[in-house]
């Protein structure tokens, strides 16, 4: 899922900002106000015309993809500037000199806390 989707913006939405399709390979791409984005696979046309077409896309991302089709974050942190959101494998655009990595997940404790309302935790 590494090739990039080109991205129609999304306007009205207060979560997604951007979405793009491809067809051949049924791959469904967002990008979420905070700048990430995913990649979602297998998408089919029908889920991806119907999003288009929902009322809320922020709804129905989350009622029909999230958590329902494997999904990729495709953009990182430089570890040598702090850029963030540049293409994971892409040279940094700040100061070239490191490649954009992954982003490490929150352990799932510290997620469902978060999600509970209590401040999150970080790693150390």
């Amino acid at each position: 899922m590494n090739e990039k989707v080109p991205l129609e913006d999304i306007v009205g939405s207060s979560s997604i900002v951007g979405a793009g399709y491809n067809p051949q390979k049924q791959v469904f791409a967002v990008r979420f106000t905070s700048g990430a984005i995913y990649h979602y696979a297998p998408v089919t046309l029908d889920q991806a015309t119907d999003f288009y077409a929902a009322e809320s896309k922020g709804r129905y991302y989350a009622a029909h993809i999230k958590g329902k089709v494997s999904g990729q974050r495709m953009t990182g942190t430089c570890p040598q500037c702090g850029d963030e959101h540049g293409w994971v494998g892409d040279a940094c655009e700040d100061c070239g000199t490191a490649v954009y990595a992954e982003v490490p997940r929150k352990p799932a404790e510290s997620r469902e806390r978060t999600a509970a309302g209590a401040a999150p935790t970080h790693d150390v």
